[in-house]
């Protein structure tokens, strides 16, 4: 059995087939914002929920390996 409901639906390739190769971002076990780079998904879902903690994961391909789950990320900083 899986505790994570977000693993459970990750591991449900239906659920998240429309982001085939996409990073995604999940808040409250939606998907808040999807793009090509941690980075960008990151930033997309921070500037619309500011005050969230959004779990990021890379969705693969059907030709592609397991995911990539990133425990958490950091926006770079300009100096």
């Amino acid at each position: 059995m899986v505790e994570n409901k977000l693993l459970e639906k990750a591991l449900d390739r239906r659920y998240l087939e429309p982001y085939a190769g996409k990073w995604v971002a999940i808040i409250d076990e939606t998907v808040a914002a999807w793009a090509e780079s941690a980075v960008e998904v990151l930033a997309q879902a921070k500037k619309d929920r500011p005050n969230a903690d959004p779990e990021i994961m890379k969705v693969p391909r059907k030709d592609e390996g397991p995911l990539v789950v990133c425990d958490k990320i950091s926006l770079p900083t300009h100096r």
